[in-house]
């Protein structure tokens, strides 16, 4: 009687650390589910931003939709240097439908480049500004509209390091 106490004992303890055991689980942003090797916080990071656009946006996405991708992806950016920000933010546009792309841009711009936001990034924004100044998706004077600001910010950026 003893030896089966003593052995269920030992199987619900045996039950019970297994279950509580850590469990190798992928860490999800919105869009991206990181692979559990990945295991330093910079890494994690890197990998979002890298495969955040990889399935684009669809051109029914709502307004809503588009802000919500974008402030979840934007929330990455920090500490990310721009070897990584860049191809992630140039995919974004690239891959953007045509009905999307004005949605797109404002939510950046209000995000990146409003000074009110607390996610505010310039040198992200100009990333963005520099693929509008390049692409041939956008009319000629919003393109020169782009270069105007473009040149404010780096005016702006220089007179701040003084």
């Amino acid at each position: 009687m003893t030896s089966r106490i003593v052995l269920g004992l030992l199987t619900l303890i045996t039950l019970v650390l297994s279950s509580c055991r850590p469990e190798k689980r992928s860490t999800d942003s919105a869009r991206v589910s990181v692979p559990a090797y990945l295991s330093t916080p910079t890494e994690r990071r890197d990998y979002i931003i890298s495969h955040y656009w990889k399935r684009g946006l669809s051109p029914q996405a709502t307004k809503g939709e588009v802000d919500g991708l974008v402030l979840d992806f934007c929330g990455f950016l920090s500490g990310a240097s721009t070897a990584t920000i860049r191809p992630a933010l140039v995919r974004s546009l690239e891959q953007c439908p045509d009905e999307q792309l004005s949605l797109l841009l404002a939510s950046y711009r209000s995000i990146l480049a409003n000074p009110k936001s607390h996610l505010r990034d310039e040198d992200s924004y100009k990333i963005i500004l520099h693929w509008l100044i390049r692409t041939t998706r956008l009319d000629p004077s919003l393109r020169a509209e782009a270069q105007q600001e473009y040149v404010r910010i780096e005016t702006q950026q220089r007179g701040t390091q003084h």
